[in-house]
């Protein structure tokens, strides 16, 4: 059974899905319903980060894309990691970047059961770009005004990517 996109196992659940309100019931116990669960919901969390460097920003290009194709990168939390210490974690592991300043963007479901795509900012702080090659194809900054192909307009990947847009203006030509 799904709760509000979080796997609940049968005979799991210890408080009243409607009210919260707890249970405690004894075995054999009957109820007007049945409850489906009574243990600790089990929720998987898919990060999404948006690095940047001044007028620059990190995208980076999965195995499994499409040549060409490049989004933000993308992590899931280990048990007992913060969201932010997941972004530094994976940041380091994907492509051996430092970053700080990480920062919540928004949310947005994930198509898949008991999951969540979560979306970070985050400065550049040091490093250079070793992308992980059992992960990721290749890696770059990429200017407002020199995009891949990047995600559609309805993932949180592309909402991300359009912030930056927004936000900084396009680079400036030598001369």
């Amino acid at each position: 059974m799904h709760l509000a996109g979080f796997n609940v196992e049968p005979g799991t659940l210890n408080f009243e899905p409607l009210n919260l309100e707890p249970l405690n019931l004894e075995p054999d116990t009957t109820m007007p319903f049945k409850p489906a669960f009574n243990s600790p919901l089990k929720p998987s969390t898919r990060d999404l980060w948006f690095i940047f460097q001044r007028d620059r920003l990190l995208l980076a290009s999965n195995k499994r894309f499409k040549s060409g194709f490049y989004s933000v990168l993308a992590g899931f939390v280990e048990p007992g990691e913060t969201l932010e210490e997941c972004v530094a974690r994976e940041v380091k592991e994907e492509v051996g970047l430092s970053v700080k300043n990480i920062r919540y963007f928004g949310s947005q479901p994930w198509p898949f059961p008991n999951s969540l795509m979560v979306g970070f900012l985050a400065d550049y702080s040091g490093g250079d770009i070793k992308a992980n090659p059992a992960e990721i194809a290749d890696a770059a900054w990429f200017t407002a005004d020199n995009l891949p192909a990047i995600p559609p307009r309805i993932t949180i990947a592309r909402h991300l990517i359009d912030w930056f847009v927004d936000q900084r203006p396009p680079a400036e030509t030598g001369g």
